[in-house]
């Protein structure tokens, strides 16, 4: 349930135009999930954590996206899967326009399990396959804020 009140703060927080204070956010995933004082506790670290992030913040900011979304279906070998964030990101000095395939994870160390970055991998494909030629990257999104780049 944490992950899942995780992911919806994080969809709410990311809405255009949304102007709504985290706590109120916070408040409504909590009880939409069911979480206890623990859970609610850890769940606002970790939205406060990704959303004050300087890894992250390029992925949540407007304006350093031409696209975004949340939650976006996509198939994949087996059957369909769901991207918690995909973002086309602005053409930088450093990178072309760029989507992302974003996961977020409330471990602090998701890197370390194979089975996510595989999921990844599955996602990245999917998001090539529909933007055939553009680049395609993808990055878990830990608990602590921390935004590890998978190659």
């Amino acid at each position: 349930q944490l992950g899942e009140a995780l992911h919806r703060v994080l969809e709410w927080a990311s809405q255009p135009g949304q102007s709504q204070p985290l706590e109120l956010l916070l408040s409504g995933a909590s009880q939409a999930f069911g979480l206890d004082a623990a859970g609610r506790d850890q769940l606002a670290r970790s939205a406060g954590a990704i959303l004050a992030s300087y890894q992250a913040r390029p992925f949540f900011d407007p304006a350093e996206l031409l696209w975004a979304g949340n939650e976006v279906p996509v198939a994949i070998a087996g059957g369909e899967g769901r991207i918690d964030r995909l973002v086309q990101r602005r053409a930088t000095a450093a990178e072309p326009a760029t989507w992302w395939v974003l996961d977020y994870k409330l471990g602090l160390k998701p890197e370390a399990v194979p089975a996510y970055r595989e999921q990844l991998r599955g996602y990245v494909a999917a998001v090539q396959s529909l933007q055939p030629g553009e680049p395609v990257r993808a990055a878990l999104i830990s608990g602590s804020g921390r935004v590890v780049v998978l190659d």
